[in-house]
């Protein structure tokens, strides 16, 4: 797969403003070079303007408002002094709830990531067992799998390539690359780069370590020691820093 079809998924995310700092960069530095994604994302422009454009316009009609507030008076004069203490205790809970932190994205990812990576083979993803990056390829492509993941054997530096899942978080597809190190295993998650840059996730005695690469986030997780993730990152070719 080349480039353009590993950026092309993603240009609605940037119109949107929803992507992250570190994947907006490199989908712009795409587009400064690629002239057919230019085109692509002018477009997706023109499109949305059209949407916009042919919106109609709805006038409120005459006396809406006077209606409204005949109809919703102050609490205060509707109730009495308890009815705009009321409405304070209201407005308080209200943006209370607003107030609670929310998992983003990317958190939710990790969450399913780590899920996966627990539970038993079968129960939540498909697998395949081989150590043949060829075949893993072409088992990913014939499972639906749009991106293309690097998929290498680093059995030389004690990573032991032993097969491939492909699992689903919120819809989407996710890939993973499954390694072995001095019998532990190792799942090396991959999904297009539309989810914000993670901080390194210690959970419950579950490591995960992430990094970008050709437009691909890679997210190895395991219960190894989280250096031994950091080294089985360094062995990926054109890693992003």
């Amino acid at each position: 797969m080349n480039r353009c079809e590993s950026m092309r998924p993603i240009i609605d995310a940037y119109l949107d403003s929803e992507l992250s700092p570190t994947s907006a960069a490199s989908l712009e530095a795409h587009l400064s070079q690629c002239e057919s994604c230019r085109r692509v994302l002018e477009s997706r422009k023109r499109l949305s303007r059209a949407i916009k454009k042919a919106a109609p316009r709805v006038d409120a009609p005459v006396g809406l408002g006077a209606q409204y507030r005949s109809r919703h008076r102050s609490p205060i004069r509707r109730y009495g002094p308890w009815g705009l203490a009321l409405a304070f205790a209201i407005c308080g809970a209200s943006t209370a709830w607003f107030l609670v932190p929310r998992p983003s994205a990317t958190d939710r990812l990790v969450d399913d990531l780590i899920a996966s990576h627990q539970v038993p083979d079968g129960a939540t993803c498909e697998r395949l067992d081989t150590s043949s990056p060829m075949k893993i390829e072409k088992w990913f492509q014939s499972r639906g799998v749009r991106f293309e993941p690097q998929v290498l054997d680093f059995a030389g530096a004690g990573f032991k390539l032993k097969g491939g899942k492909v699992s689903q978080s919120e819809g989407r597809k996710v890939v993973a690359l499954v390694y072995d190190h001095a019998g532990m295993p190792i799942d090396v998650f991959v999904t297009p780069s539309a989810y914000a840059d993670a901080i390194p996730v210690d959970k419950g005695g579950v490591h995960v370590r992430t990094w970008g690469s050709c437009g691909l986030n890679y997210w190895a997780v395991a219960s190894a020691d989280p250096s031994v993730l950091v080294d089985l990152r360094d062995q990926f070719p054109s890693r992003d820093r």
